[in-house]
């Protein structure tokens, strides 16, 4: 599993512009699956997806297809961790 952290290196205004296009991005991996929930911070610099993504490779390349990766407008940070407890509703992300 994986946390990844986006934090703007553009102004919000600019964000805005590609907001559109950066979610539907990440729906084409909530719809398969890929990711758990997604949204930005507060106040909003940045923000978070968690991904059950089954290595680092393949998040890699799914940050690679961000909007937001693409038109250079954020950084990433990328932390996998290996949930150990978890609740029960989560065990279809986590038991993969």
């Amino acid at each position: 599993m994986f946390l990844i952290f986006i934090k703007y290196t553009v102004p919000l205004e600019t964000i805005l512009l590609h907001v559109e296009s950066h979610r539907a991005y990440l729906q084409k991996f909530f719809d398969s699956k890929h990711l758990i929930c997604s949204g930005p911070l507060v106040p909003r610099t940045g923000g978070v997806i968690l991904s059950c993504h089954s290595n680092r490779q393949l998040v890699d390349e799914f940050i690679k297809g961000d909007p937001f990766y693409s038109h250079q407008l954020a950084a990433y940070d990328i932390i996998e961790f290996e949930p150990v407890k978890y609740a029960e509703e989560c065990a279809v992300f986590i038991e993969q």
